[in-house]
């Protein structure tokens, strides 16, 4: 079973801040944090806001470069031999109780076990990244 590690864009810096996630209420506004790595023993001075629209699971799987796939990545593969100028990008969401890739060329879901998320590495993420989106469609729709 995967950690329950997750990511979120913090509400001041902007950065994306890895930890686990922790939501609660102060006075009558809920509100969205997380606690670094570094920090879980030591909960004084180590929440950090983040913006609940960021916030993304490790998905328990990483990528050819063995960096840690996160909700919300945006991975890339070149899988044809045949083609290798092709290239293919999945979007990491959360679908029907797994966490799978959105296939952006065939608006399919792929399923990232078996080895198959280790053919992809991370390109970026929608929230820092979402031009990375718009160049896959449009690169689809000029052909």
């Amino acid at each position: 079973m995967p950690d329950l590690l997750c990511r979120g864009k913090c509400s001041v810096t902007k950065e994306l801040i890895y930890g686990y996630y922790l939501k609660t209420i102060v006075g009558d506004k809920e509100v969205h944090c997380i606690i670094p790595l570094k920090n879980l023993l030591q909960l004084k001075d180590s929440l950090y806001q983040v913006d609940p629209e960021t916030v993304g699971q490790y998905i328990g799987l990483d990528d050819k470069n063995d960096k840690k796939i996160f909700e919300g990545d945006i991975l890339s593969a070149h899988l044809d031999d045949l083609f290798p100028e092709n290239e293919t990008r999945l979007v990491v969401k959360f679908h029907d109780g797994a966490f799978r890739g959105w296939n952006l060329e065939f608006q399919t879901w792929d399923d990232l076990g078996d080895g198959f998320a280790a053919e992809f590495k991370i390109i970026g993420n929608i929230h820092d990244n979402p031009e990375l989106l718009e160049v896959q469609r449009n690169a689809n729709n000029e052909s």
